[in-house]
């Protein structure tokens, strides 16, 4: 079950950042319920919105992230690739403690 709270804490996240107009389109909404049933920590997808925004270089005055779409995407490569990298570290040490028992 998706809970109001997180959704309203992502979307008033997306439109401070975004810092172009007070409401959501349909296809944000749906976006961020996406992320919602994937089960990805709220304070991960806040801290993530706010990384990919830090991080987007405009190549106009005109040029904005304009959709939670383009977020989705970014916070799904992102949350995704750090749990890949946490597995992999987690290999490594089960790997270096089969060699220290022998």
């Amino acid at each position: 079950m998706i809970n109001s709270s997180d959704f309203q804490k992502i979307a008033d996240k997306f439109i401070q950042r975004r810092a172009k107009g007070l409401v959501l389109s349909k296809m944000d909404e749906a976006a961020i319920y996406r992320l919602l049933e994937d089960h990805i920590p709220v304070d991960k997808v806040l801290f993530l919105i706010d990384k990919i925004f830090d991080e987007y270089k405009p190549k106009h005055r005109l040029d904005y992230i304009a959709k939670f779409e383009y977020v989705e995407k970014g916070v799904l490569d992102r949350y995704h690739k750090e749990k890949k990298k946490a597995s992999n570290l987690d290999a490594l040490d089960e790997i270096a403690k089969k060699y220290e028992m022998e």
